[in-house]
């Protein structure tokens, strides 16, 4: 069998970088600074029309979804916003209640009525979460049935029920704004995959583009941002890092040489 010739094939040009793919861990700026860079670079090129226009589609999508984003983001702020203020209000109205029921109490709480309030102490109740403290106050309207409260007690009390009732309203604005911002998030993840798939058909259309025009096997990669590479270290940060490195040296020994004679002590007479 004759041996071929290693100059006959001339070797295989290797490709700069490969094209970045977006994941979940790519920020959504970056995304769209890829993608912008590429949409730049094409129309630099002067052709490439066909490989453009999905990849600009997709740059206003993001536009689109970043709207979104912020509104949703703003939403769940304002709404989380609310619900600390009603907390903090409610908190203060039960605490009111609680002084108001304990003069009707002549603040023996030890009381029916106190009891049937507050079987646990009022700031139990002022602690709990929103959520739970809304739940645990609206059991109120119960026992008002069975014991009626007349002058300040009924006012406090009012003034519970009525920040209840907006706890409610927070707590419900809280969650339509949370599923909504969790919408936009999955609507981010379909976008990122979506322009991973346009910008690797861009990617085999520009390297068929190459074939056919017998251009360099890296063609396609200028038309993606080259990754950043780590920085070097500087030649003083690695010679203090070697030298921090270095063993230090053993410190001396006391023990005297064993063939070295000690002068013997003075005779004492």
């Amino acid at each position: 069998m004759k041996a071929r010739d290693a100059r006959a094939t001339p070797p295989i040009e290797r490709r700069r970088h490969e094209m970045k793919v977006f994941t979940l861990d790519t920020g959504w700026d970056t995304a769209r600074a890829d993608l912008r860079y590429t949409i730049a670079t094409t129309r630099a090129a002067g052709e490439h029309d066909e490989v453009r226009a999905p990849l600009a589609h997709l740059l206003g999508r993001w536009t689109m979804i970043e709207g979104q984003r912020v509104v949703a983001e703003d939403a769940v702020a304002d709404a989380g916003a609310a619900v600390a203020w009603v907390t903090g209000a409610l908190e203060r109205a039960v605490g009111r209640f609680a002084v108001q029921l304990a003069a009707v109490c002549d603040n023996d709480r030890s009381r029916l009525i106190f009891q049937a309030y507050f079987p646990e102490r009022p700031s139990a109740v002022r602690d709990l979460a929103l959520e739970a403290m809304v739940e645990r106050v609206a059991k109120w309207g119960d026992v008002q049935a069975k014991f009626p409260l007349a002058g300040a007690a009924a006012g406090a009390l009012t003034e519970v029920e009525r920040l209840v009732t907006r706890g409610d309203d927070a707590l419900d604005e809280r969650e339509r704004a949370t599923a909504a911002l969790a919408g936009v998030s999955l609507d981010m993840k379909a976008w990122r995959e979506e322009a991973n798939l346009a910008r690797r058909a861009a990617e085999v259309a520009l390297d068929q583009h190459a074939t056919d025009k017998r251009l360099d096997r890296a063609y396609s990669a200028d038309f993606f941002p080259k990754p950043k590479k780590k920085p070097k270290a500087k030649a003083d940060d690695k010679a203090a890092s070697d030298v921090a490195a270095k063993p230090a040296p053993p410190p001396p020994s006391r023990v005297p040489p064993a063939n070295v004679a000690r002068p013997s002590a003075a005779p004492v007479h």
